[in-house]
């Protein structure tokens, strides 16, 4: 190996020393022998809607009393294609199984918590909420009305609504829609 002072690639030498004491990130270059920036990022100006609403819309669906739990369920129910005897059936279920409150319904055998109940619509743990079923955990039942108003809507559809007992048992007949 030859390393004659007069054909030593010094220009390439003192790139890769460059290098070595650079370092790349996100498109800022820092070199560490001085600490100093060499390349600084320019400030990304603030980010303002070009036509932001000048009012504030209401919420689309309102869950704060059982009225206006109703109503939300019964538009959801009109965005979600059910007919209007599905509708009326899925919403006295509703109302014949929590009142359009937003409950935890202990289910006795023996004495006994077996399974439990959650929401507005009355979600049990054993068969739909937790890891691998239809929802991760019974906080998210009880603050996505809207989720699991969607999900009611299309096992209604598909020929699933005796899973509530109130349906089954024919109970939802004696509340109102």
């Amino acid at each position: 190996m030859n390393l004659n002072f007069w054909t030593w690639d010094w220009k390439g030498f003192w790139l890769e020393l460059e290098d070595l004491f650079t370092v790349k990130r996100d498109s800022v270059v820092l070199d560490y022998t001085t600490d100093k920036i060499l390349n600084p990022m320019p400030e990304t100006p603030p980010i303002t809607p070009q036509n932001a609403p000048t009012e504030v819309l209401p919420p689309k669906y309102d869950w704060s009393t059982p009225d206006t739990v109703r109503q939300s369920i019964r538009v959801i129910c009109d965005e979600e294609g059910l007919t209007v005897k599905q509708k009326n059936n899925l919403s006295a279920t509703v109302h014949c199984e929590s009142g359009y409150k937003n409950l935890i319904h202990p289910n006795m055998v023996n004495g006994k918590v077996s399974t439990t109940d959650f929401g507005y619509f009355m979600i049990n743990d054993w068969w739909h909420i937790g890891p691998g079923k239809d929802f991760p955990s019974t906080d998210y039942v009880m603050n996505n009305p809207e989720v699991v108003c969607r999900w009611m809507c299309r096992q209604w559809k598909a020929g699933n609504a005796k899973a509530w007992v109130c349906f089954s048992k024919g109970l939802y007949l004696n509340y109102t829609a």
